[in-house]
């Protein structure tokens, strides 16, 4: 595989992928690396007649429509945008906004289906401008919206390929919809390492596809492995939230001969820090950092500080994101001389294994104590019964917050069982829950999470 300094276009090795291999297979069927090729040429003949100003906003929910139309705009170093349908109109209306001009691609080209051959795709890179940009899940409310290069990507493609140990011959399959950054990547990973991407969305078919590598958040893993075993998955990457001891035993019932991988990263990072589980893990670790990252914790002055003490996480990588949009939440999110930080609290190790406590921006304080609704969340996790837990800190004039936990599950919370948090961080009022408030990829919403708590309590 090219490098990444010989390599100015994240799309260009597709075009010297063997035709007649299986590049795409989703509900729409298979399609092969010519075939896409094919897709591609024909979305750029289109984008020819287009504003080249303008981005490009797919929101296309077929596999086989959004990922070439992702491919022709950033191969001639177009911008695409890659949004959600779902969005209420008062997002749409920002996101307009923000991109400073009419969206464009809702309605995409019709595609060449027979054998004819077509003018091949161009490469030609725009070095001055992104050519993704994308938005986060929006689990506290209103989208951010960020920029990435093909120099990013493809740094975290090299990322990819090398700590996972991924290669040409492997199917990934993809769990959650192509708007999830983390789904995307997994897609565009197995098309320019030359092998095929499994796009499932939720409906759990494409392990029967030849898949060999599965990539998602915990709970859309979790819900695959419970129609297991599935025994011809070699590696199961975990992203997107913590990985919990007793997701942990599902995953390893289920997918009972591969290495499971958790690892983590933000938005405006990309990767950050992996680990391959073991039989014992503790809780928060997130691994050590990828090849090329460097990693540091700081006071709240911005000086280092020593092993074993927690303080805000900085980060410097190639892998970073060119920035937010004007006029989206810009977040925590702060950078000088190469490092940079989104507000995640944790500590590192004496080895450099990097623990997260929380972020922030969701920490919740009770009676002077700082208390990370993660650090409660795993701890409820880990009782017999609780499927999963969120947990959330209600205005309380005399501790500062009500803390309220909310969980799924046939178990019955003895609250001796939380004895290992100290009494700050035990919930208040624990409240069982048919199903939490999730997000279109499976995490939980907590803007909505604080309003069904609220409801909850006020009956």
């Amino acid at each position: 595989m090219t490098s990444p300094s010989k390599t100015p276009n994240l799309f260009a090795p597709l075009a010297e992928i063997d035709a007649e291999r299986p590049a795409l297979i989703s509900e729409e069927g298979l399609l092969t690396h010519g075939a896409l090729r094919r897709r591609v040429g024909a979305v750029q003949r289109w984008l020819a007649d287009q504003p080249a100003e303008r981005p490009l906003l797919l929101s296309a929910t077929a596999a086989s429509d959004l990922l070439p139309a992702f491919i022709a705009a950033g191969a001639l170093g177009r911008t695409a945008a890659v949004g959600d349908r779902r969005w209420s109109e008062a997002v749409r209306a920002r996101v307009v906004a923000a991109l400073g001009q009419p969206l464009i691609g809702e309605s995409l080209p019709a595609f060449p289906t027979g054998e004819a051959a077509d003018d091949p795709p161009r490469f030609a890179p725009n070095p001055s401008r992104p050519f993704y940009v994308g938005f986060t899940s929006g689990t506290t409310g209103l989208p951010k919206a960020y920029a990435r290069s093909h120099r990013s990507w493809i740094e975290t493609m090299v990322a990819g390929r090398d700590g996972f140990a991924l290669d040409a011959a492997d199917r990934i399959l993809v769990l959650g919809p192509l708007v999830h950054s983390l789904a995307l990547y997994g897609a565009l990973q197995a098309l320019w390492l030359g092998g095929a991407a499994i796009v499932d969305g939720m409906g759990g078919w494409g392990v029967d596809q030849g898949a060999t590598v599965v990539i998602g958040v915990p709970p859309l893993l979790a819900a695959l492995a419970r129609t297991g075993p599935h025994s011809a998955i070699r590696t199961v990457l975990s992203s997107g939230q913590a990985l919990d001891p007793t997701t942990e035993a599902v995953l390893r019932r289920g997918f009972p001969k591969a290495v499971l991988v958790d690892f983590y990263g933000t938005s405006e990072q990309s990767f950050i820090a992996w680990r391959a589980v073991g039989e014992e893990a503790t809780r928060g670790t997130v691994g050590r950092p990828f090849a090329g990252v460097e990693a540091e914790i700081r006071d709240a002055e911005g000086r280092p500080v020593a092993p074993g003490v927690q303080g805000r996480l900085h980060v410097k990588s190639p892998m970073v994101f060119d920035g937010y949009l004007e006029g989206l939440d810009r977040g925590g999110f702060s950078s000088k001389d190469g490092w940079s930080s989104v507000g995640d609290l944790g500590w590192l190790g004496e080895d450099g294994t990097l623990t997260l406590a929380g972020r922030e921006g969701g920490m919740v304080v009770v009676r002077g104590v700082n208390v990370f609704p993660q650090e409660v969340e795993a701890a409820l996790k880990a009782l017999p019964g609780i499927l999963d837990a969120g947990v959330v800190g209600l205005p309380d004039a005399g501790r500062g917050a009500l803390l309220v936990a909310l969980v799924e599950g046939e178990g019955v919370v003895d609250p001796a069982a939380l004895g290992a948090l100290r009494p700050e961080k035990r919930p208040r009022r624990i409240i069982g829950v048919s199903a939490l408030p999730r997000t279109l990829t499976g995490k939980i919403d907590r803007r909505a999470l604080a309003e069904l708590a609220a409801g909850l309590i006020a009956r």
